[in-house]
C-alpha cells in the first residue's frame, strides 16, 4: 500500500475494532502503518506487535488478527498462497489492496469473506463465516452508532432494535432452560 492512501486508515481501525480481536499482528514490507495507530487509537486491544510480511506465517504465535497489505503489482499465485499460509495459522486475516492491480475475484477464492466498501482499494476481512457475521453485524452498529448522533429517529431506532434482540435473547435462554427441565 502507498503511504498516499491514508483514506484507508478509518476503515481499517473501524473493522478491527469491529472484529472483536484482542491481538494484533501487523504484516508488512517496511514501515508498519496501522499498528501505531491502533496503539493509540484501540485501548481494548490487549496486544499489537508488527513483521515482516515474509515472517508473519511462521511466527510461534497465533493472532486474532493479522493486517497484511498485498502489493500493488500483478496478481500473482505467490501473494494469494502466503495469505493462505496466514489464515492457516491465524484465526483471520485483513487484506488491504490497490484495486488498479487486483480484483474482488482474486481473493474470493481463499474462503468466507467481507468486503468493505471503497472507491480505490481491496479491503477484505478473511475468517470462518460466524466471525464474519459478528463483523458485519457490528460495523453496522457502528456506524448507526456514529450517524446517530445526528439524527434522533436512528438512535431511536438502533435502540428499539437492541431492546428486541436482547428480549429475543432472554426469550431463547428461558426456552432452553425449560426444555432442559423437562428431559
Amino acid at each position: 500500500m502507498s503511504r498516499l492512501d491514508y483514506h484507508h486508515i478509518p476503515k481499517v481501525l473501524d473493522l478491527v475494532a469491529a472484529c472483536g480481536a484482542k491481538s494484533v499482528l501487523e504484516a508488512h514490507d517496511g514501515e508498519a502503518l496501522y499498528a501505531p495507530l491502533m496503539r493509540a487509537f484501540l485501548p481494548d486491544l490487549k496486544q499489537v506487535d508488527e513483521a515482516a510480511a515474509e515472517e508473519a506465517h511462521v511466527l510461534r504465535k497465533n493472532y486474532d488478527l493479522v493486517i497484511c497489505s498485498v502489493p500493488s503489482r500483478a496478481p500473482s499465485h505467490a501473494s494469494l498462497d502466503h495469505v493462505r499460509a496466514l489464515l492457516e495459522r491465524h484465526r483471520s486475516v485483513l487484506l488491504v489492496a490497490p484495486k488498479s492491480d487486483w480484483e474482488k475475484a482474486d481473493f474470493a477464492e481463499l474462503g468466507p469473506i467481507l468486503f468493505v466498501n471503497d472507491p480505490t482499494g481491496i479491503i477484505a476481512y478473511l475468517a470462518e463465516t460466524a466471525n464474519i457475521k459478528t463483523t458485519r453485524r457490528n460495523l453496522l452498529g457502528r456506524r448507526v452508532r456514529r450517524q446517530s448522533s445526528l439524527t434522533p429517529t436512528v438512535e431511536a431506532f438502533y435502540k428499539t432494535v437492541r431492546r428486541v434482540a436482547q428480549h429475543r435473547m432472554v426469550q431463547g435462554v428461558a426456552e432452553r432452560s425449560k426444555s432442559k427441565k423437562r428431559n
